[in-house]
């Protein structure tokens, strides 16, 4: 259980340090510490999975975790934010093609809206 705590922290200090690092791709503090949060979680699991010692309480597996999961936050963080801006600027093509710079379909309609909660 300490493990996967340190995993989960160091999950989100790698995904804020990888926004400010690669402001570019930054979700903002909170999204990134919650996607930090996650990939520090898969980070820490995929290592322990592969046999590096994630899961016992003396240096080398407390180094592993911290490790792990700030890997593991800033590449998952760098992917969401990659994906966000391939898909900003796909919605920003496919608008100028309509009259009002809007779409009127439903769905597109709270696609933009999750963009803006994104951004």
């Amino acid at each position: 259980m300490v493990d996967l705590i340190i995993q989960l922290i160091s999950g989100a200090v790698g995904g804020n340090l990888a926004g400010s690092l690669l402001k570019k791709y930054s979700l903002g503090t909170i999204i990134n510490s919650i996607v930090g949060i996650i990939g520090g979680g898969l980070g820490g699991q995929i290592l322990g999975s592969l046999g590096v010692s994630t899961g016992t309480t003396d240096i080398g597996g407390i180094i592993g975790s911290i490790l792990g999961g700030g890997v593991g936050g800033g590449i998952l963080m760098t992917i969401i934010g990659l994906i966000k801006n391939a898909m900003g600027k796909r919605s920003n093509r496919a608008f100028e093609f309509w009259p009002c710079g809007a779409l009127d379909a439903s769905c597109c309609a709270a696609f933009q809206d999750m963009i803006r909660f994104i951004d």
